[in-house]
């Protein structure tokens, strides 16, 4: 989960939802971008902010990003949609200046610069574009991409009913939904894209279309774990679930019993008794270099089985904040600390496959000793900056319900074997302040490439021949300067599709992000 400041003194994490400068959307003409901004005003007239105005409005989107340096970034327009129409609207204008690059951004939760932020073209900021209508009938809810989760989840949580939303409740809805998407109730369902039934999207010609297994069975598996590469999707149909009251929250444990909170993480990857229980288990380097550990707990029930836990609920914990609660609360109880903390963030995560045994836990506190042993000479010195490791178990039943669904992007499927991801989130500096950006990224790529050659190593030996081999990165945890897409299975497919269904590059060439 992403690092922010707790109640008591730690990083409360949030993982949903940067060095590789391709990423990164090349710099429009002023011309070329003046003129656009004047085409969209005319087009959309009251619905473009402009940079130059200094209004509040222009303000309030610039300033609502995960990463606060990202605000310093001033597009010279920013498109305000209220409904699908007016998105088309700008996309048509777009095409027809082919020179002027343009970011999509819906709740500013993707810390990659280039990603939702632009510096020198036109952003399309989708937070006015916000409902939530629940369809008991049908068993499903439309969802409009701005906003966050919270104010869905609350207006659902009132009729008795919950989709697979982020978990946190202040992260945002549309690059999350595209990304894939992780939620506390994924062991019963799947990611979050898994369990879509439709997608109203803008295509790249301006049109606005019903994307779903029937209209175009390809592409709506793509769109599952690829962002905005085949349209900005205007509507969300997910399918919602009956939910009551919920048991979660946070404890905290002292560094003496890593070693036991490690061993039942390992147990509840290998062994989930339970597909109601879900945990996230981090370790949080704050106050100039402590290491704190905190275990985030989700049980879809009032009273957890001990074992749905796999021992985790018999360590002995300094603080325990978990209870009985609504959905939505437990949602904002863990937004608590995150909201308005305005520092500079990143992320970067690997997919790793759980081995077996004694080896398998060795190997992860293995992981966690490297991680202290690169990060502390800096976090030691900068008692303002936080740093998370956070180990999100990725068991086989994702890939079960992955597969009863569909498919998504991600290829995951019934036989895999039981993986988890690591992310590793950091929190550093003041807004204005990108001095240590690159030291910052730099200490996460060694972090993730320490792994990556430790794996090799283990999945030599015989004990690990049956781990499991493909280990495709998370897209809503990755650093832009990974190559996220080139290690999903079907990338060859999806480059073809992407290009076929956007023969111009509007999305592909024109906007940032992970690409095809």
């Amino acid at each position: 989960m992403r690092p922010s400041i707790s109640t008591l003194l730690i990083g409360l994490a949030a993982t949903e939802c940067s060095a590789q400068l391709t990423s990164f959307p090349n710099p429009s003409t002023g011309r070329g971008v003046t003129a656009a901004c004047a085409a969209l005003e005319r087009a959309i007239p009251g619905k473009v902010v402009f940079a130059k105005d200094n209004s509040t409005s222009y303000h309030e989107v610039q300033d609502d990003y995960w990463h606060a340096g990202l605000s310093e970034w001033a597009p010279p327009c920013i498109v305000l949609p209220t409904a699908a129409e007016e998105v088309a609207a700008a996309v048509k204008v777009l095409n027809q200046h082919p020179t002027v690059k343009f970011a999509v951004k819906s709740g500013g939760h993707d810390a990659n610069p280039g990603h939702s932020s632009i510096k020198d073209g036109v952003l399309i900021a989708l937070e006015q574009l916000t409902g939530t209508e629940l369809d008991k009938e049908n068993g499903v809810a439309h969802i409009k991409p701005g906003g966050n989760w919270s104010g869905v989840i609350k207006a659902l949580d009132a009729e008795g009913y919950a989709v697979l939303s982020g978990r946190l409740g202040i992260v945002g809805i549309g690059g999350f939904i595209t990304g894939g998407g992780m939620s506390f109730l994924s062991a019963q369902h799947g990611l979050t894209a898994d369990t879509a039934v439709n997608f109203e999207t803008v295509r790249a010609d301006g049109s606005i279309q019903n994307i779903n297994a029937t209209s175009d069975p390809e592409v709506f598996r793509a769109m599952k774990g690829s962002t905005n590469q085949f349209g900005i999707v205007t509507k969300f149909t997910l399918k919602a679930y009956p939910i009551g009251q919920v048991w979660g929250g946070s404890r905290i444990y002292l560094p003496d019993v890593q070693r036991e909170v490690l061993k039942a993480t390992h147990d509840f990857i290998s062994n989930p008794s339970d597909p109601k229980a879900a945990i996230i288990v981090n370790h949080n380097m704050v106050m100039g270099g402590v290491t704190i550990v905190q275990v985030f707990f989700f049980y879809d029930g009032t009273t957890p089985p001990s074992a749905a836990f796999n021992g985790l609920l018999e360590i002995p914990s300094v603080q325990d904040q978990t209870a009985v609660r609504s959905y939505a609360e437990l949602l904002d109880f863990n937004s608590e600390g995150a909201a308005g903390f305005k520092h500079r963030s990143s992320w970067r995560s690997i997919t790793l496959p759980l081995l077996p045994g004694d080896g398998g836990i060795d190997f992860m506190q293995n992981l966690v000793n490297n991680w202290q042993n690169i990060s502390l000479p800096y976090f030691s010195q900068h008692a303002e900056a936080v740093q998370t490791i956070a180990i999100q178990p990725l068991p086989s039943l994702f890939g079960k319900h992955s597969q009863a669904a569909g498919g998504n992007a991600m290829g995951l499927t019934g036989s895999d074997g039981p993986r988890y991801i690591i992310e590793l989130s950091s929190i550093w500096g003041s807004p204005q302040n990108g001095t240590d950006d690159q030291t910052i990224y730099g200490l996460a790529t060694q972090v993730t490439k320490y792994a990556e050659r430790s794996l090799a190593t283990a999945l030599r030996q015989p004990v690990n021949r049956g781990a499991e081999r493909y280990n495709p990165f998370f897209l809503n945890d990755a650093n832009f300067n990974q190559d996220v897409l080139k290690s999903y299975k079907d990338y060859n497919s999806f480059r073809w599709l992407q290009r076929r269904n956007d023969p111009a590059g509007l999305f592909l060439r024109r906007v940032g992000g992970f690409k095809y």
